[in-house]
């Protein structure tokens, strides 16, 4: 072999070595994702951060699968191509980077947000689709067992570190609302959040017949003047001539309507079993109930909602009602021994 011949050799392997490392960055990172969505709680995504908003947009399930679980089996299948069809590995690269492009264009463009890990996987992938570009011919299956060992590492150090987290004390604020006969849900949520009022309707769907305690605690942590004062009139009036769960769906429907304005009192009213009498006494010092509130949600360690403890267990950001339901029985389980 000359010269030139080993160099485009070497080149070659580079290549392919540099496309199955961006694979296995972008599968444990893929991963990673993945088995945050699954888990009850968070492991990186905040439940307010872009990459949860994200998450619950239009692009965050693809023909009913996460977003990330298509990446594992995307990635994971570049990474088996590469041995067994190194033609098929480069064409399949090159669209996982074509995608991986429109997704960024996405977030930025459409939502104005960035989620960090996603940039991890979608700059991976294209590092990968240039890579893919770059390779030819045949690619090495020397240390076959080693690439093995290490896709193994990238599925399962992932789901090891998400499922690790370190147990959460109930705060004594939550504790001070459970029920000694039954279950108890402690909601907290804010009427302007678009999310809460979603995960309020979902969790609504999960406990019907579960004859568990439903609490909501309003946190206004929106700016927007309805939002604040849609708190205040729950935590006045909830359960005082007026019906809890039916008052939080007035109230979610008013502050969507109200946008940036005051809440149309007399809309709510009509809407309520409450006189606009009772709506005006309730808002007669909107500030110092809204201070006071958000001092019991910092009391209960509530910084961004939607927040939900069912009984001891914590369930951040919005989730499927299935999923409410089964930390729901897992929850009672737990509580019957």
């Amino acid at each position: 072999m000359d010269h030139a011949e080993a160099t485009r050799s070497r080149s070659r392997a580079v290549a392919w070595f540099v496309l199955r490392c961006a694979c296995l960055l972008a599968l444990g990172a893929s991963a990673l994702l993945l088995a945050d969505e699954l888990g009850e709680r968070p492991a990186v995504c905040g439940y307010d951060s872009s990459c949860e908003y994200l998450r619950q947009s239009p692009y965050g399930r693809i023909l009913g699968l996460p977003l990330p679980a298509l990446g594992v089996a995307g990635f994971l299948s570049v990474l088996v191509l590469t041995f067994a069809a190194p033609r098929l590995a480069r064409v399949a690269a090159g669209v996982g980077g074509l995608a991986a492009v429109m997704l960024v264009v996405i977030q930025v463009v459409s939502y104005g947000r960035v989620c960090a890990y996603c940039l991890v996987v979608d700059g991976a992938a294209v590092v990968g689709a240039g890579a893919a570009l770059l390779a030819s011919g045949r690619a090495p299956i020397r240390r076959k067992a080693a690439w093995i060992t290490a896709v193994v590492m990238a599925l399962v150090v992932p789901y090891g570190f998400a499922a690790w987290k370190p147990p959460l004390e109930v705060p004594d604020v939550v504790r001070a609302a459970w029920a000694p006969d039954r279950l108890t849900v402690v909601e907290y949520t804010d009427f302007g959040c678009a999310f809460c009022r979603k995960t309020h309707a979902t969790l609504g769907h999960a406990l019907e017949g579960a004859s568990a305690l439903h609490v909501l605690r309003p946190v206004p942590v929106k700016r927007a003047l309805a939002a604040q004062e849609a708190a205040v009139v729950y935590a006045a009036l909830a359960g005082r001539g007026a019906s809890p769960t039916a008052l939080a769906d007035a109230l979610f429907t008013a502050v969507e309507h109200a946008g940036e304005g005051a809440l149309d009192r007399a809309a709510l009213a009509a809407t309520t079993a409450l006189e606009v009498r009772q709506i005006d006494a309730a808002l007669a010092d909107v500030a110092s109930v809204v201070a006071r509130l958000r001092a019991e949600a910092r009391d209960a360690h509530v910084t961004a909602v939607p927040v939900v403890w069912i009984h001891d267990r914590i369930v951040l950001g919005r989730q499927t009602a299935a999923r409410y339901r089964d930390v729901l029985e897992r929850a009672r389980t737990a509580r019957g021994r």
